[in-house]
């Protein structure tokens, strides 16, 4: 047998050709990409749309493929605040253009048409593929934190941020991640292949150790929540006592880490002590918490929503409405240029209440179809990104767009029609 028989094999492909090889390396790098830098992405989607097209111009798989309406949920992120800027009146040149487009729009259409090489085993390697950097940027993130010299206050978030190349939010969703799927490896191989567990078991306490320590609040709680719906989904296949040992067991580590690891104290006392109201006046600056900043954005978003409740003020107008909002209520946050923090309400403000509804459709629409499929990754991804939008404008950050549009193709693809199955309904 040929190496590359014997690499079809592992992948599950059968008579793999050149091309097709070609194929899921790109895939792999693309995957691989999300978390390295800026340049680093740009180069993984220009190899993989190059391939692609050599791919298509071989195995013509796009003019075979049963198209579905589902293909229109994420382009729709896309081209719904897109229609914004007909309206708009201070573009910003940067925003939705062309890695939007790629990531919403090229995206769908180049995991759906080489859908007959995402084999299980090939969609498996790509997350491991991708935890594979976010674990590294973990273990660099707590290494360089803890190997601080003393004079250095490791409650100040802006010491944090300052750390590492990786941006720390980001950083702690891909981080949570990576969590996820390991524990959903670490139940599927639990009566096969135990050997490998320990490894699984090691990924899981270096992320863990890397979120606790980056202290990114939401993605801890997106973490927290996805793992006991896990263990609440899978309650019939796992004993009562291992349920109750993992809930107890995440209690006391969380207990533990917010009285030992500085990061994470600094950011509960941060609101225990901080208050839900944003001070003004001459330190102001220096007295808010990440709350505070929040609540203070999402004041102003709420208001211009209400303003424009059914057409929003454009995508290219959001930050003026907003700084004005912040120059009007004495915040000093338009020196910044702070989005909404929220990609709900972001949505909202590109496209009005319409923009809203959109994105809830875009994530609990697949969530009921992978709740009555038994699709667990996908719930776990879907639960991830709604909470973190709680806090985050997700879609407005090229990491966060290129790693929800390929995992949530990937988790998508049993859900669109095969050819088999479109000839099937025609006769």
């Amino acid at each position: 047998m040929s190496i590359r028989s014997k690499i079809g094999a592992a992948l599950g492909i059968e008579d793999i050709r050149i091309h097709e090889l070609c194929m899921v390396a790109a895939l792999l790098f693309l995957s691989f990409s999300i978390p390295m830098s800026y340049k680093t992405n740009v180069y993984a989607m220009v190899a993989f749309g190059t391939i692609w097209i050599v791919y298509q111009a071989i195995s013509r798989e796009l003019f075979r493929m049963a198209y579905d309406w589902k293909m229109v949920l994420l382009p729709l992120l896309f081209l719904m605040p897109a229609t914004g800027l007909l309206w708009t009146y201070h573009v910003d040149a940067n925003l939705y253009i062309v890695q939007k487009v790629i990531s919403f729009v090229a995206f769908p259409v180049g995991i759906f048409t080489i859908r007959k090489l995402l084999t299980g085993e090939v969609i498996r390697l790509v997350n491991y593929v991708f935890i594979l950097p976010v674990l590294y940027a973990g273990v660099y993130y707590v290494v360089r934190f803890y190997t601080l010299p003393d004079g250095y206050d490791k409650d100040d978030i802006h010491l944090l941020n300052s750390l590492t190349r990786y941006n720390r939010t980001y950083l702690a969703m891909h981080l949570a991640y990576a969590i996820l799927f390991l524990v959903t490896e670490v139940y599927r191989l639990w009566h096969q292949k135990r050997s490998y567990l320990v490894l699984l078991v090691a990924g899981i306490v270096i992320a863990a150790m890397g979120i606790i320590t980056i202290a990114s609040r939401m993605s801890l709680f997106g973490l927290i929540i996805g793992v006991g719906f896990f263990l609440f989904y899978r309650r019939n296949e796992v004993a009562a006592k291992v349920r109750v040992a993992v809930l107890a067991g995440i209690v006391v580590v969380m207990a533990a880490a917010v009285v030992l690891v500085p990061t994470l104290r600094g950011r509960v006392m941060d609101i225990v002590e901080g208050g839900w109201k944003l001070e003004h006046g001459a330190n102001a600056k220096e007295s808010q918490s990440g709350l505070t900043l929040r609540i203070e954005k999402w004041r102003c978003a709420v208001e211009i929503i209400g303003n424009h409740p059914f057409t929003g003020v454009s995508a290219g107008d959001t930050k003026y409405y907003l700084n004005e909002c912040y120059r009007k209520n004495g915040f000093w946050g338009y020196h910044q240029n702070f989005n909404a923090h929220n990609q709900y309400l972001h949505y909202g403000l590109m496209v009005g209440v319409p923009g809203i509804l959109v994105y809830l459709f875009v994530l609990f629409f697949p969530f009921r179809l992978a709740l009555r499929d038994q699709n667990v990754l996908l719930l776990l991804l879907i639960l991830l990104i709604a909470i973190v939008s709680v806090s985050e404008a997700l879609m407005t950050r090229q990491k966060a767009i290129m790693f929800f549009s390929l995992f949530y193709c990937l988790g998508m693809l049993p859900y669109f029609r095969t050819k088999k199955a479109q000839d099937k309904t025609q006769s």
